[in-house]
C-alpha cells in the first residue's frame, strides 16, 4: 500500500513492533491475502477479521471470527482451574467481580457475581444456587403466572420440575 511502514525497535529493555503511520498491523500466512490477525489503529485485536471495530462497542477489544465453527479453548492441567474474570479494577476483589471457572480437579463449573459464587454445576450435572430463586411458569388458560414465593433450588436434594402440579398450575416448595 502507500505510506505504510513497519518498524522494529529495541532498546532500554523494551522491544517494539508496529506501524509508523495510522494503519492496521496485519499478521499473515501463505501470502499477503491471508490475513489471520489484525491489530487495528484503535488497539482492538481481530482474529479471522480485519475489522474488529465493526462489532458492538462493549465487546470489540478481542474479536474472533470464522465463517464456520468458531471457538476458544482454555486448557489447564487436571488439578487446576480455567477461568474468565470480569473486573472493575486490578486489586483485591475488583479483579474478579464476576467470574466463570471450570475446576478440573472436581469437574465442576462455577459462576460468580459480586465476588461470590452464585451458581455451580457439579460433575453429575446437579445445579446448586447460593441464593433463593423466583420461578415463573406458563400454564392453564390463565397464561403467564408467577409463583408467589421464593425457595432455595438445590437439585441434588430436590427436582424442581417434579414440584410443579399441572392440575392446579402451582409449584410446591421442596423442604
Amino acid at each position: 500500500g502507500s505510506g505504510e511502514k513497519l518498524y522494529l525497535e529495541g532498546g532500554s529493555g523494551v522491544g517494539r513492533i508496529g506501524t509508523e503511520s495510522n494503519h492496521n498491523l496485519n499478521f499473515i500466512t501463505n501470502g499477503t491475502s491471508n490475513v489471520r490477525m489484525t491489530i487495528d489503529t484503535g488497539g482492538r485485536v481481530g482474529i479471522g477479521t480485519t475489522s474488529p471495530g465493526d462489532w458492538h462497542d462493549n465487546a470489540d477489544n478481542l474479536v474472533i471470527s470464522e465463517a464456520g465453527n468458531c471457538g476458544i479453548s482454555i486448557d489447564s492441567t487436571s488439578s487446576t482451574t480455567s477461568s474468565i474474570y470480569f473486573g472493575d479494577g486490578s486489586t483485591g476483589g475488583e479483579a474478579y467481580r464476576g467470574y466463570i471457572e471450570y475446576r478440573n480437579a472436581t469437574d465442576a463449573f462455577h459462576i460468580g457475581t459480586a465476588e461470590v459464587e452464585a451458581l455451580s454445576i457439579n460433575s453429575s450435572g446437579y445445579v446448586h444456587q447460593s441464593k433463593p430463586v423466583w420461578f415463573s411458569a406458563w400454564g392453564g388458560s390463565g397464561g403467564n403466572m408467577t409463583v408467589g414465593g421464593v425457595f432455595p433450588l438445590d437439585t441434588e436434594t430436590a427436582d424442581p420440575c417434579s414440584a410443579y402440579d399441572t392440575s392446579n398450575y402451582r409449584f410446591t416448595a421442596p423442604v
